[in-house]
This record gives C-alpha cells, sequence and structure tokens, in this order.
C-alpha cells in the first residue's frame, strides 16, 4: 500500500474531525477562570453554527453551495464536513472572522480570534498529513485575522487625538507566540528556540523546504 493510502486509512472520519475541533477550542482554556471557559466554549459554539449555516457561494462557487445546501437538508447538522471535508473549511474560514459571526468589541471578540489563530495551526498540520495543504487558504486566514485586529484598533482608537499608549495585550502575545510556531511547523526552525532567537538575531541560514506540490496537492 502506497504512502497516501496509508494517510487515507488512518484519517480521522469527519465526525472525528467535527467533534476533534470543538474539543481543540474548549482545551485551550484549561486552568483558566470559569469566565474564560465560558467564552471558549461559545467560540466552540460559534463554530458549530458556522458549518451548519454559512453561505460558501462566494468561496467555493454556486454548485458547490447548491449541494451543500440539498446535504444540509438530508443529513442535518454536521454536514458541512461529512460533505465537503477539511479543505473547503480551510478556505471559508475567513468568513467566520467577519460579520455576522464576529462578536461585537470586547472579551468574546479577543477570544473568538485567538481561536482562530490556535485553529489554523492545527488545521495546517492536519491539511499536511492528509495532503491538501494550500499556502493561499492559509494566507487568507492571516488577512482576516490582522483585518479584524485592525477593527479593534480602530474600535479602541476612535476619537482620540495626541499621544497615544500602547498596551501589549495577551492577545498580541499569542499571536507573535503562533507565528513564531509556523516557523517551526512549516520546517523553517526545528525549534521555538531557534524560531526566537532568529527573530531577536537575524542572520542568513539555509533550511530543507518541502516541495510547492506538497502545498499546492491537486487532489485537495
Amino acid at each position: 500500500m502506497d504512502s497516501s493510502a496509508n494517510v487515507i486509512a488512518t484519517a480521522p472520519s469527519a465526525h472525528d474531525l467535527a467533534l476533534g475541533m470543538r474539543q481543540f477550542i474548549i482545551d485551550q482554556a484549561g486552568g483558566r477562570t470559569g469566565e474564560t471557559v465560558e467564552r471558549y466554549v461559545r467560540a466552540a459554539d460559534d463554530l458549530e453554527a458556522f458549518m451548519n449555516s454559512v453561505d460558501v457561494e462566494s468561496w467555493l462557487g454556486a454548485e458547490i453551495a447548491a449541494h451543500l445546501d440539498a446535504e444540509r437538508r438530508r443529513l442535518g447538522p454536521g454536514a458541512f464536513i461529512v460533505t465537503l471535508g477539511l479543505a473547503s473549511l480551510i478556505r471559508v474560514l475567513p468568513a467566520f472572522l467577519a460579520n455576522p459571526w464576529l462578536p461585537p468589541p470586547g472579551a468574546q471578540r479577543r477570544t473568538h480570534r485567538s481561536v482562530v489563530r490556535r485553529l489554523k495551526t492545527r488545521l495546517r498540520l492536519e491539511a499536511s498529513q492528509r495532503g491538501c495543504l494550500r499556502r493561499e487558504d492559509f494566507a487568507a486566514i492571516e488577512r482576516a485575522l490582522g483585518h479584524a485586529y485592525s477593527q479593534d484598533y480602530a474600535d479602541r482608537t476612535a476619537g482620540r487625538a495626541g499621544m497615544v499608549t500602547c498596551t501589549v495585550t495577551l492577545d498580541l502575545v499569542e499571536h507573535l507566540v503562533d507565528r513564531l510556531l509556523e516557523g517551526v511547523t512549516e520546517g523553517r526552525y526545528e525549534t521555538l528556540d531557534e524560531a526566537i532567537s532568529a527573530r531577536l538575531n537575524p542572520v542568513q541560514v539555509t533550511v530543507w523546504r518541502e516541495p510547492e506540490e506538497h502545498w499546492d496537492h491537486r487532489g485537495w
């Protein structure tokens, strides 16, 4: 049996993948306050609602959208992953960072963004294992995260004049750590310490990089 067949044979089912994503989100609140746990649970609920009702036509085309609508009527909740799979979820995930899915400014919105950043790292690994990793899809998620963060910044500074004090929030720290971890998962660095050192002391290095066909797999 070839390696691709092994990946298919050992890959989790769509149902297990959906449950795994929900549990992954909730696990991110481990050891935190009850209010924080509730925010992460709400974010997990919001992602389920998103997958059960998001309009995918502008992302995947009218034909696929019509097919998904029919399968949603037939299968009910959970039809998205069963019908379209992981790669399609990754492609439409930027919509989860826009209206009507992005919560109002505040703690829940910050949790929402944090969840998407962490989920992006997990989905990158899943997609790599399944052979459906597309660089442009993850770049789109990163742009959506940046736009959502800039909206928050604009809301906080609207109407202010003069000097502004910059506050380093936990949200920003998590974003920076996520970018460092991407360098490790993408093979640019072997360890997190190496990634941090490269940022603090930039030097030219030669690293192994996967061939382009690994990113842009034709069978996604």
